[in-house]
């Protein structure tokens, strides 16, 4: 048959399209494939995969259903054309369109969308997306970021990222030609950023450590497995655990002083942050908020400073009164003063010398003591 250099157009469900006279549609999705032949009303219909017979539809739109293949249970008439719902793997090659005994023919490749490791992925990982026909080499393939930047690929579909994080997460579609065709949706699962990197308190406050997750943490389904996690404080000294209970994620309570933390009961999803009551100073140090799981672990970690002084100026250990927490004016008062009484004592002395000479000079000496 003549194959024409016209796009033709196929009726999109979910995601499936035509170039030229190939069908593409991905695996798992519903695929509607037209009748080119069919024009005017039908006398009769037959629909043929690879020569075995779908369904028939006769003259008076009764429908029959063939035997000889799985793709019948999952097929019906769209007017002439066919539809079959959820395509399955190996249901790709050449079908045949029979209206009023003149043929046509459809060929269906079948491709796949696919994410290496699977959704979610932690956050860091590596990610390969691949987009691959499931015979033969699709044609230019091109990769559209969920923030709609195009990116192209190499000829076998295959698009590699390093370091996932949050701008990753979304809808990855892929493109053959410039044809909508399949996606895959990527979750990432890390932390957000700490909105401070170093935490500066009086001592005597309670100080939330703060730690979010960019996604919920993930259901028993999910391809993760989750071993430990919670929180570390300086020394990397366990502060407070994770546990999982009927899939839920919840603060181990038996293993932490509740006079020192301040913790929700109930079940987390993104929120995982603690309350440290009344901190001193040698609560100073990193801590650490961190997910253990089989693939990997992720972490977020803050620095709190608990300030020594207090706002009298008065040092909480020696009870010393510290020059750095005067005011300036009065340190630049006692640097002046200092100078003056220096000033002052050299004056004096310089004056001293100088009237002691003068006493000296002014003695008078005696004749008699020369004549002798």
């Amino acid at each position: 048959m003549k194959r024409h250099s016209a796009v033709l157009l196929l009726l999109l469900v979910g995601t499936v399209s035509v170039l030229g006279e190939v069908l593409y549609a991905q695996v798992g999705s519903q695929v509607v494939i037209p009748c080119p032949g069919a024009v005017g009303s039908p006398r009769t219909l037959e629909w043929h995969y690879n020569n075995t017979k779908i369904l028939t539809q006769d003259r008076s739109g009764g429908i029959m259903k063939g035997q000889g293949t799985l793709i019948s249970s999952r097929a019906r008439l769209i007017g002439s054309s066919l539809r079959i719902d959820g395509v399955r793997t190996g249901e790709g090659g050449d079908y045949q369109c029979v209206f009023n005994n003149k043929k046509t023919e459809q060929k269906l490749d079948l491709f796949t969308v696919s994410a290496q490791p699977p959704s979610p992925i932690l956050q860091l990982s590596q990610l390969v997306l691949r987009c691959q026909a499931e015979v033969g080499i699709l044609p230019r393939v091109t990769w559209q970021w969920p923030s709609k930047d195009r990116i192209e690929t190499t000829t076998d579909g295959t698009l590699t990222i390093s370091d996932v994080g949050p701008s990753h997460i979304g809808t990855w579609t892929c493109l053959i030609g410039d044809k909508v065709m399949g996606s895959t949706y990527i979750n990432i699962l890390g932390f957000q950023p700490q909105p401070q990197h170093i935490l500066s308190v009086k001592e005597g406050v309670s100080v939330p450590l703060p730690c979010l997750l960019i996604s919920p943490f993930p259901s028993h389904s999910s391809s993760l497995t989750f071993m430990t996690g919670g929180w570390q404080g300086p020394c990397h000294q366990p502060l407070l655990t994770l546990q999982t209970h009927a899939s839920q994620l919840k603060w181990n309570s038996s293993n932490s002083s509740q006079s020192l933390l301040s913790f929700p009961t109930e079940a987390l999803t993104n929120n995982l942050t603690i309350i440290l009551k009344k901190v001193k100073a040698q609560d100073s140090g990193q801590y650490s908020c961190f997910l253990k799981f089989q693939q990997g672990v992720i972490n977020s970690t803050i620095s709190l400073e608990v300030e020594v002084w207090r706002g009298s100026g008065t040092d909480t250990k020696t009870g010393s009164t510290s020059v750095l927490q005067m005011p300036l004016w009065i340190i630049l008062c006692i640097v002046v003063g200092g100078v003056l009484l220096l000033s002052l004592l050299i004056l004096t002395g310089v004056m001293w010398r100088k009237k002691r000479r003068l006493k000296v000079t002014e003695t008078p000496i005696h004749t008699d003591t020369l004549t002798h």
